[in-house]
């Protein structure tokens, strides 16, 4: 619970915030349990957003967040996070393209590969 003092607003995190809160987590010796935690941070940074009604989130947090997708294999999870993108006017450049591509891939999902493939072409 955020409480004020002497009446002033509390400091609430910002996308800046959680950017470098999910770098220093991508510094654990223990990879799939740092993308577990980045993605924990990048869950709460979309909450708080909501909260707020501001987005918390950059381009940063997003691509953090889809390498820890690539990292786990989490495909599904990497889509959803490029609609979260869209829906926050962020345009994706080639290595969000990519971390979701191998998430994707390493689920097997070729055909969802080809298809982001091919939107990286008519978005570039």
């Amino acid at each position: 619970r955020n409480q004020t003092v002497y009446g002033e607003q509390p400091l609430l995190p910002t996308a800046i915030t959680f950017t470098v809160l999910m770098r220093a987590l991508t510094e654990q010796p223990d990879r799939r349990q740092q993308a577990r935690d980045v993605l924990a941070v990048y869950d709460e940074a979309g909450r708080l957003g909501r909260r707020l009604d501001y987005p918390v989130v950059n381009e940063n947090t997003f691509k953090h967040a889809l390498r820890a997708c690539d990292l786990l294999g989490w495909g599904d999870r990497a889509l959803e996070i490029l609609q979260e993108m869209r829906a926050n006017d962020v345009k994706a450049d080639v290595l969000i393209y990519a971390n979701a591509m191998n998430a994707c891939a390493k689920n097997g999902h070729v055909q969802t590969v080809m298809r982001l493939l091919a939107e990286m072409r008519t978005d570039g």
